[in-house]
């Protein structure tokens, strides 16, 4: 795992990203299934899951190439438009 952040709801690298790298945010309903899946096919944990505190439950891996993938379940806020 990479070393805590002082932030405690931020992984100390969060921002750090290589250039021609890649980082996402994708909703899942099953974020613990997908997070061993993630982790048995050699993607690595940045934040293992975890509940915060606006009712997403998240995890974070650096995927074999070096790319940042979060996936939770926190779907966003409905607009205001539609």
């Amino acid at each position: 795992m990479i070393p805590a952040s002082p932030h405690p709801r931020r992984p100390a690298d969060a921002d750090a990203s290589a250039p021609g790298s890649f980082g996402a945010y994708v909703v899942t309903d099953t974020p613990d299934e997908l997070f061993a899946r993630a982790s048995a096919a050699g993607a690595r944990p940045v934040r293992e899951p975890y509940d915060t505190d606006y009712g997403s439950r998240d995890f974070t891996v650096l995927d074999p190439e070096g790319n940042r993938r979060s996936f939770g379940t926190y779907r966003g806020h409905p607009r205001a438009d539609r």
